[in-house]
């Protein structure tokens, strides 16, 4: 019979990665088919996303090209989801996206039919706070949303702005207890697709830098931010904004809690010092 010793299987243990136990759920959702402005990355980056995630343990909804309704459908099923079990909530959005006064909007399918002013932007589109509520109204320990929305605006939206200058790419959002939301690009800049028939340039290092063992995800989008920026040459600078209350790593031993250091053992002998002095070498 083969004997493995404690040391060897403690090792072998140790250099595998382990995954939480803690239940991970994620909503990943790419829009395309714009009518005006289409785009040729975001169905590509988001399958990609969503089979790394269900690696990496994530129930996977995954969803593309879709209208208003279809996103805001999604997100209710999300949040619900969430309440059965709550634990980890990853949230990733490819498509476009804008901002107006300082609250990041998501663009769905067919918005060009429909929004015509900038008042119509909370009735026609999904704002990033409707999603961080969806999340954070449950038990969650962690919420992590992606907001790969970064990209110009399309033509129809600088129709109805008569003029006025927008702000390419996302707002930066108020931080939320217990959330990191990550920008593919840094906020009033775009991000760019990248090559035809590839990953953009953010979703090809993200893609690679969360699979890392015993990588912190702070750590992965600093790695991420620095990756992108010398493959862009600096014209595309990721950024995030971490109010985690929890440590949390994708793939790695991060998520698990620190084991308490035990307190050295004491030995008295005051009627053996010989004895004392041998049990304190």
């Amino acid at each position: 019979m083969l004997k493995i010793t404690a040391s060897i299987l403690l090792g072998l243990i140790l250099t595998q990665p382990v995954l939480s136990a803690t239940p991970r759920t994620a909503l990943v959702i790419g829009n395309a088919a714009y009518q005006d402005g289409p785009l040729s990355a975001p169905v590509r980056d988001a399958r990609a996303l969503a089979k790394v995630l269900r690696k990496l343990g994530f129930h996977v909804i995954e969803k593309f090209n879709l209208d208003r309704r279809g996103m805001t459908n999604a997100i209710r099923a999300f949040g619900r989801q969430l309440r059965e079990r709550p634990g980890v909530g990853l949230f990733y959005f490819s498509g476009h996206g804008l901002q107006e006064g300082g609250i990041n909007y998501l663009i769905p399918i067919g918005a060009s039919e429909s929004l015509k002013e900038a008042y119509d932007l909370p009735y026609e589109t999904v704002s990033v706070d409707y999603v961080l509520k969806a999340m954070t109204q449950v038990s969650n320990a962690v919420n992590l949303v992606f907001l790969d929305a970064c990209r110009t605006p399309p033509s129809f939206v600088k129709s109805w702005a008569k003029g006025q200058a927008i702000p390419p790419g996302m707002a930066k959002q108020s931080d939320v207890p217990g959330s990191l939301i990550a920008y593919a690009a840094a906020p009033g800049k775009p991000a760019l697709d990248g090559k035809k028939g590839k990953n953009s340039p953010y979703v090809k290092q993200l893609l690679k830098w969360i699979q890392a063992p015993n990588l912190s995800i702070a750590d992965a989008l600093t790695e991420v931010r620095m990756a992108v920026i010398k493959a862009t040459h600096g014209q595309q600078q990721p950024q995030y904004s971490n109010a985690l209350n929890e440590k949390f790593s994708f793939s790695g031993r991060h998520d698990l809690p620190t084991p308490p250091v035990d307190e050295p053992v004491k030995i008295s002998c005051p009627e053996c010092p010989q004895l004392l002095r041998t049990c304190q070498r």
